[in-house]
């Protein structure tokens, strides 16, 4: 008898515009976050992990890889993320935004997550990772 895949977990998120988002999660927290910590907030390094999994909308590579995450922090059950936008006008910055609140959302000791673009801050392709220039450009995107 063939075998059948377990759905994947879900989640629901509340909504800015009222009601709920129910979000399917591709990845699950590994065990270790927010346990020997009291259910606390997460550490950086836990927060960094989770935002890995988020992908530019152009590019199928993380945001930290592109260069585009700043300021990352968690106080009090408030995560804060700032995202570098590069280009103006971007029509994935909701997306974006839904993946991070998404991604930090579901860990442990998060209870609301903010996300600031950052519309305003300096990027460059200098900041884009090599490895990652390399890929874009075997692609045929040019930076």
């Amino acid at each position: 008898m063939p075998s059948r895949e377990a759905s994947p977990p879900t989640l629901t998120l509340p909504h800015k515009g009222g009601g709920d988002t129910r979000v399917d999660r591709l990845t699950s927290p590994s065990p270790s976050m927010g346990e020997g910590r009291g259910g606390g907030a997460p550490s950086h390094e836990q927060l960094m992990a989770a935002l890995e999994s988020v992908n530019d909308p152009h590019v199928p590579v993380s945001l930290r890889r592109m260069g585009m995450l700043r300021e990352v922090s968690c106080e009090n059950g408030v995560a804060r993320v700032q995202v570098c936008i590069p280009c103006m006008a971007c029509p994935g910055a909701a997306m974006l935004r839904d993946r991070i609140e998404a991604a930090v959302g579901a860990l442990p000791g998060v209870a609301k997550v903010i996300v600031e673009e950052g519309w305003h801050l300096p990027w460059s392709p200098d900041m884009v990772e090599p490895a990652v220039k390399d890929l874009m450009r075997a692609n045929g995107i040019q930076l």
